[in-house]
């Protein structure tokens, strides 16, 4: 089978990147109400490959939206759906399921 159509979620790779918190919260503006939550990819589109998610591992901070934040915010908390299914297997190791990730 070709490389590219193989799933990211098994290997070395990553259990590596499934161990990162693969979310960041960020205070901003103590004045204001609000909180942001950005939705972000793993920045993995074509290829699907090992190389690819490697960079997300080397790459920690690596959130979509990082540089447009919305300035009112108070609180920006990124996450990062680094399986690429939706947030179906969760985000980490801890925050495992859609449930644990509502509720953290």
């Amino acid at each position: 089978m070709d490389s590219n159509y193989l799933s990211i979620t098994s290997g070395v790779v990553w259990e590596k990147a499934y161990s990162l918190d693969n979310y960041l919260i960020e205070c901003t503006n103590k004045d204001s109400d609000y909180c942001v939550i950005y939705f972000s990819s793993s920045g993995i589109y074509y290829p699907n490959t090992e190389e690819e998610l490697q960079k997300l591992v080397d790459n920690k901070k690596h959130y979509e939206w990082m540089h447009h934040k919305i300035t009112k915010a108070k609180k920006n908390i990124f996450i990062r759906d680094v399986a690429k299914q939706f947030y179906v297997i969760g985000i980490n190791e801890k925050i495992s399921t859609i449930d644990r990730l509502i509720y953290s």
